[in-house]
């Protein structure tokens, strides 16, 4: 079996789609539940979301002894989570992959193509993964960026972009059933590469107990709508 690094990235053209909660999700799963040697690249500029958030719950873990003792019982070294300009990334990602240090790299990239070096950081992967919204105005963007995916990104000379999936996220009860039954349907029929799985809109997937870089997801939420989609995400990036 073969032990090259699996490089995945989660990116689309449109913010708030949940594409930051999924890759600190999986790559928490990856790490504590699965036993992988995991590196998170934060290269969603400039706010870098995940390495403040991992910066906050280091200062929890200081402050919260019970909490701190939750993650000394635990007994897995954290995963790093490495600040990365997008331009650089393709040259890290070298760097890392010649290591042999780590088994699965994820990337987290910024909410639109219009920065510089995101094509270049996209082509440096194995997989991209995007959340999709049942809504008209968002479904639209990111199926705008599948196509630039396809035809600028995949067919590019050198790219090592081989494979791509989007998924169903933050459906609301609200949402219009016929709308997305024809969206859904309307994907599978044009061979878009969508994953078997939906997660439905929750306040409780925002909050600490859930995105988290310290902890897998509880046993409740392993059986939830992300606990399902994270376990069929995480297959696809250890395959060969």
């Amino acid at each position: 079996m073969s032990t090259k690094t699996k490089v995945a990235a989660f990116a689309g053209q449109k913010g708030g789609t949940g594409k930051t909660t999924v890759a600190t999700v999986t790559s928490s799963y990856l790490h504590y539940t699965l036993g992988k040697r995991v590196l998170l690249i934060d290269s969603d500029s400039p706010q870098y979301s995940l390495w403040t958030l991992r910066n906050q719950e280091l200062g929890r873990l200081e402050a919260d002894v019970e909490l701190a003792q939750r993650f000394e019982k635990q007994a897995i070294p954290i995963y790093p989570i490495f600040q990365c300009a997008l331009v650089d990334v393709p040259n890290k990602l070298e760097e890392f992959r010649n290591s042999g240090e780590y088994d699965v790299i994820i990337v987290d990239t910024p909410g639109t193509v219009n920065v510089p070096g995101y094509k270049e950081c996209l082509m440096s992967v194995d997989r991209v993964f995007t959340p999709l919204e049942a809504e008209e105005l968002s479904l639209t963007s990111n199926l705008e960026f599948i196509s630039y995916l396809i035809s600028e990104v995949m067919d590019a000379p050198d790219s090592k972009l081989h494979d791509y999936h989007v998924f169903w996220n933050k459906i609301r009860k609200t949402t219009n059933k016929d709308f997305f039954t024809e969206a859904h349907t309307k994907l599978v029929e044009e061979g878009i590469r969508i994953l078997d799985a939906l997660v439905d809109d929750k306040v409780e997937y925002q909050r600490s107990v859930c995105r988290s870089t310290l902890f897998p997801l509880t046993n409740r939420l392993q059986t939830s709508g992300l606990g399902l989609l994270i376990n069929v995400l995480s297959k696809k990036i250890v395959q060969n």
